[in-house]
């Protein structure tokens, strides 16, 4: 496929993010990038080698001493010629470098316009280029690694494997339908379905490796629930550090959901803190009760909260179906047991959220169950988008593969692997519509 290229005209920003710092970075892409660069210091620019120069404004007044590095197209970062002025870290002198820029004829530059300029001029693939964000966004040393895989190239390759063989079925089956005549008999050959089954295969892993790494990305959501009085929003506010939610001796205070990012062992999760499930006909509780049961249908881990020694365990419904529960037996101080944790047919803590003894045992079974080991697959961090494109193009072939089976049909198999094709592809940026593309780099930080 052939990209259409970037435009003509010369993009400018400030790539470093906002306040003050040591250095601050502006960075230029297009085909006068040189030439206003080379205004702003007033002196030749040498191709990758860091210049020590006076950054000069438009009037002739000295804004900063910096560095200038030039990157010639194609060897650069958009593939166009670039240049990076680097100056210290103030805010004021960056912004009026790039107002500088744009009086010299460049423009602002739009959110994630340098990284598609790079994958308009085929620098990198979509994939690649959206593991650049995922990157820069990563919340943990894991997100980071794998993203870092990915802007390499490695789930590229692996989308590239089952293409190949999609591909090389397509030329097969539809050989054999133009050219009766030839005598080849794709039906009586298993190869074909050998084929098949391997591509679906490939796609049935990348979809499990990127539903994990989608978790990774996002945060898996941790959601408390439990009878009131019980002490969930006391051990909200142990987990997060602070006074997240209001915590009374009165059952019922917590009425609306409690959210709050966290992190364990480095690794970003969602916490909801919920109202107390019971039932009541106070219709302001009943609306919180609903909200529970829905954040408790969204969960991947449930910390269930009982009171120690309560009798009988309330029962959980409306439980996703690959949710983990953690059941926890609150308030240890009042009934004389000690800190500790069990396996029964869940994983039992004992603790005290008011004085947070046995917290620390809750907090390392959920890094134990957000940390995926190092010794498994590369994930990919993937987006809804990515999961659809993956999952069309697995159906596609399960559907080639029966049809194939129950029909002998030829003709609907060669269609089902032209919609495999099509939805990989379009994974790694061919034949996406331009609007599709603008909405994806729109959420990419303006500089990069």
């Amino acid at each position: 496929m052939i990209r259409s290229t970037a435009g003509n005209d010369t993009i400018v920003a400030i790539a470093t993010p906002p306040g003050k710092g040591a250095v601050g970075i502006v960075r230029l892409s297009g085909p006068r990038a040189m030439d206003i660069a080379g205004r702003m210091i007033r002196r030749p620019l040498q191709s990758r080698t860091a210049v020590y120069t006076p950054i000069i404004d438009d009037q002739g007044l000295v804004l900063d001493q910096g560095l200038a590095i030039a990157f010639p197209a194609p060897g650069s970062y958009t593939g166009e010629d670039m240049v990076e002025l680097h100056a210290h870290g103030a805010d004021m002198v960056l912004r009026e470098m790039v107002r500088c820029a744009t009086r010299l004829g460049a423009r602002q530059a739009r959110p994630g316009e340098f990284t598609e300029r790079a994958f308009l001029n085929e620098k990198l693939d979509l994939i690649q280029a959206e593991a650049v964000a995922d990157l820069i966004e990563s919340h943990s040393l894991q997100a980071a690694r794998n993203a870092s895989l990915s802007l390499q190239g490695r789930f590229s390759t692996d989308i590239d494997e089952a293409l190949s063989v999609i591909i090389e079925m397509r030329a097969f089956v539809e050989s054999a339908l133009d050219f009766p005549e030839e005598d080849i008999d794709f039906l009586a050959d298993g190869q074909i379905k050998q084929q098949l089954q391997q591509a679906i295969e490939i796609i049935s892993l990348l979809l499990s490796r990127s539903r994990q790494g989608k978790q990774l990305r996002e945060g898996k959501r941790i959601v408390i629930v439990g009878r009131p009085n019980v002490g969930k929003s006391s051990l909200m506010n142990q987990l997060s550090g602070y006074s997240t939610s209001i915590v009374s001796h009165v059952s019922g205070t917590t009425r609306d959901l409690v959210e709050q990012e966290m992190s364990f062992s480095g690794v970003i999760a969602q916490v909801t803190d919920t109202a107390g499930l019971r039932e009541t006909s106070d219709p302001v509780e009943i609306e919180g009760v609903n909200r529970a049961r829905e954040a408790l249908g969204r969960g991947d881990i449930i910390i269930h909260v009982n009171e120690c020694h309560e009798d009988p365990v309330i029962k959980l419904d409306n439980l996703p179906p690959d949710s983990e529960v953690l059941r926890i037996y609150n308030k240890i101080d009042l009934h004389d047991e000690k800190p500790r944790r069990e396996k029964n047919d869940a994983v039992e803590i004992y603790l005290s959220a008011k004085t947070g003894a046995g917290v620390e045992l809750l907090q390392e079974e959920i890094a134990r169950r957000l940390l995926v080991s190092d010794a498994c697959e590369p994930l990919f961090l993937a987006r809804q988008r990515h999961l659809d494109a993956m999952e069309n193009a697995r159906r596609s072939l399960i559907n080639g593969l029966e049809q194939l089976r129950l029909h002998g049909a030829g003709e609907l198999l060669a269609e089902d692997l032209l919609q495999a094709q099509r939805a990989l592809s379009e994974l790694k940026g061919e034949f996406l519509p331009d609007d599709l593309l603008g909405e994806i780099f729109s959420r990419f930080c303006i500089g990069k």
